[in-house]
């Protein structure tokens, strides 16, 4: 009765793009520009006077927020092919990757209802930790998407992130996917259908936490589609005592997608396990194999809990390690073609 009664320990693992709402964008956006204007010596009068007026126009459109993508838009069909591109190259180029604009105050003032709700909870559990959980990976990763998009800018999680947990008053993790081995061979590996980051943050947390609950919140601005599915069909996701909510949010209500509880042994050796699914997310694909195909349709809304599940038992049929089989599957769906599994070498 006691252990039922007994407070968990909560996680939020972060998908940073769910925090980049459009007036986000737009206001680091017009940080960087500002930071770029009043710079010495790096721009030509050409450069100078494009970005003045994109300076111009952010400033224009954030007084009327809820038109920014619109907005953005036919600011971007109102230039010639050569301010496109020379404003492209302007936000893009090494001087304003090596200025790192720090815009967590811009991600904290435009995300505040649900940094005051997280903190609102404090008291129901004795200890919040708190994890990126997005492409943000690595510190490559961070640095190389933060100018991703032509002509806007979106911060760095590995800024933002931990100044939200301080705000929290809860422990910053900064374990990323990019850094779970050492040097840098897995520093461009992406994550988007998050098991790889669920897997090793949760299963991290229940070997640190054997004798405590755990309440892992995950949110994103995604579907989970893939993740869902991962889920349902391969129960050994997740670690026992640990209860996953996966919630959706893109700067306004937080939605409850999903909540399930962990059935697996806590895998101490998590890391190794991380590797296995990448290995066997680079296994061959071929339409050749002896063995019954399954068809996916192009939009990874057609993907199910029956594709995943049937995709698994394939893989597992080969006697894969369970890590390594969902590294298989992931392939499968992310290629999004009619595909079935090829046996390879690698998996004895």
């Amino acid at each position: 009765m006691l252990a039922a009664l007994k407070k968990p320990v909560r996680v939020i693992s972060l998908d940073y793009r769910c925090l980049l709402t459009p007036a986000v964008v737009a206001e680091s956006t017009l940080r960087l520009a500002n930071a770029l204007l009043n710079s010495q010596g790096h721009l030509t009068a050409p450069e100078k006077a494009i970005l003045s007026k994109y300076k111009n126009f952010l400033e224009r459109t954030l007084a009327k927020p809820k038109g920014i993508v619109k907005a953005l838009k036919k600011f971007k069909e109102s230039l010639s092919h050569q301010e496109f591109a020379t404003l492209k190259l302007v936000l893009k180029e090494g001087y304003a990757r090596e200025l790192n604009i720090d815009v967590s105050d811009i991600v904290m003032r435009r995300n505040a209802k649900l940094i005051e709700d997280l903190r609102a909870n404090n008291d129901k559990y004795i200890q919040t930790i708190v994890f990126i959980g997005s492409d943000r990976s690595s510190a490559y990763l961070d640095k190389l998407l933060a100018h991703a998009e032509d002509l806007l800018y979106t911060g760095h999680a590995l800024q933002v992130i931990p100044r939200l947990a301080n705000m929290l008053s809860a422990h910053y993790d900064p374990l990323l996917l990019g850094n779970v081995f050492p040097g840098d061979a897995y520093r461009g590996v992406m994550d988007p259908d998050k098991i790889l980051s669920l897997y090793y943050q949760a299963h991290k947390i229940a070997s640190q936490q054997p004798n405590n609950p755990v309440e892992f919140q995950v949110y994103s601005h995604d579907s989970y589609v893939g993740l869902i599915s991962a889920i349902k069909a391969c129960p050994d996701l997740l670690p026992k005592g640990t209860t996953l909510y996966l919630r959706g949010y893109a700067g306004e209500a937080v939605t409850q997608l999903l909540k399930t509880k962990g059935k697996a042994p806590v895998d101490s050796y998590y890391a190794r396990s991380i590797a296995e699914i990448i290995e066997g997310s680079a296994m061959q694909i071929s339409k050749q194999a002896p063995v019954r195909e399954i068809k996916i349709g192009k939009d990874k809304a057609d993907i199910k809990p029956s594709h995943f599940k049937h995709l698994l038992g394939q893989a597992l049929k080969y006697k894969l390690p369970i890590p390594r089989a969902l590294g298989v599957v992931r392939q499968v769906l992310a290629s999004k073609l009619h595909s079935t599994i090829r046996h390879s070498p690698r998996a004895h």
